[in-house]
């Protein structure tokens, strides 16, 4: 069974009001917190998009504390008490091939993917912080890290793989059965891992969750063509877009992969109004934020540090020694990819001045689309057809409501998104093939 690319794929972000989030009146208490994404899930449930993702970050962020303080969590509880409150759509969960181990996500995920009734997505991240919390007290090099993380996504998927899809056997009024000949120990050492048995968790789902990337560095679009089945990805315009999916499609196929067992799904923000001049108004709205200025400043040391910024008011053109070369940028011990994508966005415009700057990295390098719903509607098909993406994860905007009510029902008119799930699990949404047929 071969991959179908028929549908954009959605995936909602945690956060799909951004800087607006703050604005909305749940209330002030404990529980309004988690009642706000509950509601974000059930909303994007009813609209048919494939998966709620739980980004994280190992550290403290007091930006987010400052942007709000009510979203944070960790990703697995969250997800897990997602799934008692949905019905069809995935529940994608970030975990750190860097500070946790592999028999653990593989249970925990394993978990999510049973109780949820097969809609459970990994996204496997190397990171590039939480060394001073999680340990070991030095970052490892970028390569080193992909280096570690290959072997855990091996492992993770052996301890998967490791019941038989019919080790277990269900007849009604009648206790399960299971077959101990057909759950077999991994018994894998490798250079960075020992597991000998195999995973505590029953296989309840027949197929296995689906496997996330964040690749966008060289080494992290060789290591998501080879292991993800969808890639999370900030390409700010087409160009960027085009150049990336093509490449990333290549590696898949030489590889020896379908280019489409592959869902590639930048990242996008929808600022949409009954006028463009409205959209754009409101777009601009956060740049009269008290933080907005601070907080991408504080983005570009943590993500950018070798730029220097230091001393220059908002409306001083950037001096051109003030800003990396492509090769120094390579050198980051941290995020590679990020770092290149702001050279891009600093130096394709003449005498840029640091505030141009600063609002032209406001979607942090996703796609900003500003319109009416008509407009932001052919920008999601444009991309679809010209294959610049399979799709799309939604980071926000001004509006997740006029998202899913109005430019959604236009792709739907446009045949370009389902009018109802297709399966009961991520897998099958996504359009996916099987696991099994990449095990061979």
């Amino acid at each position: 069974m071969a991959p179908r690319r028929e549908y954009l794929n959605l995936v909602l972000f945690d956060r799909p009001n951004g800087w607006s989030d703050k604005q909305r009146a749940y209330g002030s208490s404990p529980g309004s917190a988690f009642a706000r994404i509950v509601d974000y899930a059930q909303q994007a449930e009813r609209a048919k998009i494939d998966a709620f993702f739980k980004a994280d970050f190992l550290g403290f962020n007091k930006n987010n504390i400052i942007n709000d303080p009510s979203l944070l969590g960790e990703p697995l509880a969250v997800s897990a008490a997602l799934a008692s409150v949905t019905e069809r759509i995935g529940l994608v969960v970030t975990a750190s091939t860097s500070f946790f181990e592999p028999y653990n996500v593989a249970r925990q995920i394993a978990t999510l993917h049973n109780v949820s009734g097969g809609r459970a997505g990994w996204n496997a991240v190397t990171s590039f912080n939480g060394e001073v919390n999680f340990g070991p007290a030095t970052l490892l090099p970028p390569t080193e890290r992909y280096a570690r993380a290959a072997e855990f996504i091996d492992v993770v998927i052996k301890l998967w793989d490791s019941w038989a899809v019919d080790a277990l056997s269900f007849t009604d009024g009648q206790a399960p059965v299971v077959d101990p000949t057909k759950i077999r120990d991994i018994e894998h050492v490798g250079e960075y891992y020992s597991v000998e048995q195999a995973l505590d968790v029953s296989r309840l789902v027949e197929d296995l969750p689906v496997v996330f990337q964040a690749g966008a560095s060289d080494d992290g679009i060789r290591f998501a063509a080879r292991f993800g089945e969808a890639v999370f990805v900030a390409t700010p315009d087409l160009p960027h877009a085009r150049t990336y999916y093509d490449k990333i499609k290549e590696l898949v196929v030489a590889g020896g992969r379908h280019p489409d067992s592959l869902r590639v799904l930048p990242g996008i923000r929808t600022y949409v109004a009954d006028s463009e001049q409205a959209a754009l108004d409101e777009y601009r709205e956060v740049f009269s934020e008290p933080n907005f200025y601070a907080d991408r400043l504080k983005f570009l040391n943590r993500e950018a540090p070798f730029f220097d910024f230091d001393g220059l008011d908002l409306d001083d053109v950037i001096p051109a020694e003030r800003i990396p070369s492509r090769e120094t940028l390579a050198t980051s011990n941290r995020r590679v990819s990020r770092g290149l994508l702001l050279h891009d966005l600093v130096t394709e415009v003449d005498n840029i001045t640091l505030r141009q700057f600063l609002q032209r990295i406001r979607g942090s390098g996703h796609l900003d689309v500003i319109g009416t719903p008509e407009q932001v509607a052919d920008v999601f098909a444009e991309w679809f057809t010209l294959r610049a993406s399979d799709g799309f994860t939604l980071h926000g905007g001004n509006s997740f409501d006029r998202l899913t009510d109005e430019v959604i029902p236009l792709l739907r008119d446009k045949g370009l998104v389902r009018n109802d799930y297709e399966g009961h699990t991520l897998r099958e949404n996504l359009g996916l093939e099987p696991y099994h047929v990449r095990l061979g």
